[in-house]
């Protein structure tokens, strides 16, 4: 349990807290914005509290002058504060469950959206009384990658019909130590959440691609693994959750290790990703990456799947900031191709 001063309190207090790591970084975002701007930053602890009378007199006193409120909201609940310039950030984009649940909190509770200055790094419209809201968006994001621990490069075993002995067998020393060196050429790089796997025209795009990088030696493909909403953190999880998305697509794999193909622990090394194509999809938390990986890039290609992803594709460019090549992919219009297992 997280054990703090008070009601109010400063950052610091949560360095040594064990927090989701999706929350983490996203506090860390914010923090790391406020203190760049010379802004001072006091996190409160149960917002609710403090939405009327004495108590609210009270917390006001206590942030001496502070005028914004960032909610950092997984989807279940947005608390605003009254008398502050109210922003939300919605941080959990890549979790499909959790953006469902935001889409619910819109249409049981848009009131509480109404009086939004600003939304982080969101696209979030809603309707009421007839009239559409689109809340600004403020753009922050990291000069550079946060980097927990040096990203592993792991060997693709890939059996849909058993996801967990493909992960064991990815994951084993024997595996790594005979894993050859990814091929020359333009690297793919996929940064995975469960949000991508859930799309079921943009995963058979992925394993369309990941077939032919272990079959045919086509461009070097990395799929960095996505965090899990119910997942503990182990790679092995995480491996077998992105087997199970592919399968689903029913393209049949090769049963021997990818030569041109890798599963990825954690962001790439900028060096690594110099020239790199990498994908973005809507359900990207894009700016857990900092913008050195996006501008070392030589093309972005960029999931445009319907006026929601009209809306992503503007936020990213306008977020991003920068002349990189960007190539625009509409994978559910996409015409099915013949594969492996494929039954005419």
């Amino acid at each position: 349990m997280l054990q703090v001063s008070g009601s109010v309190f400063p950052p610091e207090e949560l360095s040594g807290a064990v927090l989701p790591p999706d929350l983490r970084v996203a506090a860390n975002l914010v923090v790391d914005a406020a203190k760049a701007m010379g802004l001072p930053v006091r996190f409160v602890a149960r917002p609710e509290v403090f939405t009327h009378g004495v108590l609210s007199e009270r917390l006001a006193a206590r942030l001496d002058g502070v005028r914004d409120h960032v909610a950092l909201c997984d989807g279940t609940a947005f608390r605003p504060l009254p008398g502050l310039r109210n922003h939300l950030f919605f941080y959990r984009r890549g979790a499909a469950d959790a953006c469902r649940q935001m889409r619910r909190l819109v249409e049981v509770a848009p009131e509480l959206f109404l009086g939004m200055q600003s939304q982080v790094n969101g696209t979030l419209a809603f309707r009421v009384d007839g009239a559409w809201h689109r809340p600004p968006a403020t753009l922050l994001a990291f000069a550079e990658t946060p980097r927990i621990t040096p990203a592993s490069l792991l060997p693709v075993f890939l059996h849909p019909s058993d996801p967990e002995g493909s992960a064991a067998a990815s994951v084993s020393e024997e595996a790594e130590e005979d894993m050859p060196a990814l091929p020359e050429g333009r690297l793919r790089y996929v940064p995975l959440t469960e949000a991508i796997l859930a799309d079921p025209h943009l995963a058979r795009l992925l394993a369309e691609r990941l077939l032919g990088a272990m079959m045919r030696d086509e461009a070097p493909l990395v799929l960095q693994l996505p965090l899990l909403s119910a997942g503990s953190g182990d790679i092995a999880e995480q491996i077998a959750a992105v087997i199970r998305g592919l399968g689903s697509t029913g393209v049949t794999f090769p049963r021997h290790v990818g030569t041109s193909a890798r599963w990825a622990t954690g962001p790439l090394d900028v060096a690594m990703l110099r020239d790199a194509t990498i994908l973005v999809h809507p359900g990207l938390d894009f700016w857990r990456l900092g913008r050195d990986i996006w501008r070392a890039a030589g093309e972005i290609e960029m999931v445009q799947d319907g006026p929601a992803g009209a809306a992503f594709v503007r936020l990213f460019r306008d977020w991003l900031g920068a002349e990189v090549p960007m190539r625009l992919l509409h994978p559910r219009r996409m015409r099915d191709h013949v594969t492996v297992g494929s039954v005419l």
